[in-house]
């Protein structure tokens, strides 16, 4: 592992943990029906019926050397010295589903 590759490690941990850390998990999930007045105006919807989002993130070194000839050469390129890939936000149930969107 390079000292590039180490250093963003370091630098994605602090800013995880402080993401998980700052998370409101004291208050209940929004949930699909739910609304709330905007003062003066329409009612809003507040959720979309999911409990939680996550965050879904890979680590593009494993990625690659997993993958071997098989992995995106765009992603994978030599010249493409990428660590977190961040895929986005995907909505998921308590009970674990959906998966593997």
């Amino acid at each position: 592992m390079t000292t590039g590759h180490r250093l963003r490690i370091l630098l994605a941990l602090p800013v995880l943990a402080l993401a998980a850390a700052c998370s409101d998990q004291g208050a209940p999930p929004a949930r699909a029906g739910t609304e709330a007045a905007v003062a003066g105006t329409t009612s809003v919807p507040l959720g979309s019926g999911f409990d939680f989002y996550v965050l879904a993130l890979s680590w593009s070194p494993a990625y690659c050397l997993i993958e071997g000839d098989r992995a995106n050469k765009q992603q994978c390129a030599e010249e493409r010295d990428l660590g977190f890939v961040v895929h986005g936000l995907w909505p998921q149930f308590e009970s674990g589903y959906p998966e593997f969107c």
